[in-house]
């Protein structure tokens, strides 16, 4: 008795989750390869790698350029300097 009980609960809930669900949505082929080009790892991974040769192709183009560097100091005396020659003051 308790095994049949059992078996027509089991039964009901089965059936009503199949009346739960919906009609399985007809995607487009542009839907289609819309969610591929969000989900697909490949996908995202190529166009990174697109952008980071991009960026490189950048900086090889700007090494061309030249650099111009520029430095200065200054420095002061008060009248006491050494004399390279003979090491005196």
């Amino acid at each position: 008795m308790k095994r049949i009980v059992l078996l027509k609960i089991f039964c009901l809930v089965m059936l009503g989750g199949l009346y739960a669900q919906e009609a399985p949505k007809q995607y487009t082929l542009q839907e289609c390869v819309d969610i591929a080009l969000e989900k697909n790892l490949r996908v995202k991974r190529s166009l990174y790698s697109i952008r980071s040769n991009q960026i490189n192709k950048t900086q090889a183009l700007m090494a061309f350029f030249p650099t111009l560097n520029a430095a200065g100091s200054y420095g002061q005396n008060y009248g006491r300097a050494l004399n390279p020659v003979e090491n005196v003051f």
